[in-house]
């Protein structure tokens, strides 16, 4: 499973994560959330002056997964998921959210034009994308059909190109 860090105490999450790294499957944090103290207290390397373009390597040198939160808020270039899966080890693996105007303006509902042009992702990332979270907005309640609708194109319409899908339920209501 992917073990995921929310932000507080950096201290406790580098101690947990040494302590358990061994027995999971998949251990990351997601981009942009993993910050420099925290791979510092995990990794011996010395992270300080680490420039941006160096910090994936870095970070792949040290953890098998990453979740990528900027497909939540922009579809990037396909030459920049190329890259990253290029600068990347072979075992390495991409956890994707998917575009928050599928998920909290569509709100999953007649979202097949842009969830197939989400195939980019795949198409950059290639075999290295493991899964792709769909983030449920908090005022989404429970609605079964809308559900089984999403998970329909998902399964064999425009959004064949997801391999694996996880869905995070917000509403208080879950």
């Amino acid at each position: 499973g992917l073990l995921r860090f929310q932000q507080g105490s950096l201290q406790a999450a580098a101690d947990a994560l040494k302590l358990h790294l061994a027995h999971v499957a998949e251990a990351g944090t997601a981009a942009g959330d993993a910050p420099l103290p925290l791979l510092h207290a995990v990794a011996a390397d010395d992270t300080r002056g680490l420039k941006p373009a160096a910090f994936l390597p870095f970070y792949a040198d040290h953890f098998r997964t990453v979740e990528l939160n900027n497909t939540f808020y922009r579809r990037p270039k396909l030459e920049v998921l190329q890259r990253w899966a290029r600068i990347t080890p072979n075992n390495f693996v991409f956890a994707a959210k998917l575009n928050r105007w599928i998920t909290h303006y569509q709100k999953l509902k007649r979202c097949e034009t842009t969830l197939a042009d989400e195939w980019v992702v795949r198409d950059g990332l290639g075999e290295k994308l493991a899964v792709v979270l769909a983030q449920l907005p908090p005022g989404l309640g429970a609605d079964p059909g809308l559900l089984r609708y999403f998970l329909d194109l998902v399964a064999s319409g425009p959004g064949r190109w997801i391999p694996r899908l996880a869905v995070e339920f917000r509403h208080p209501e879950r």
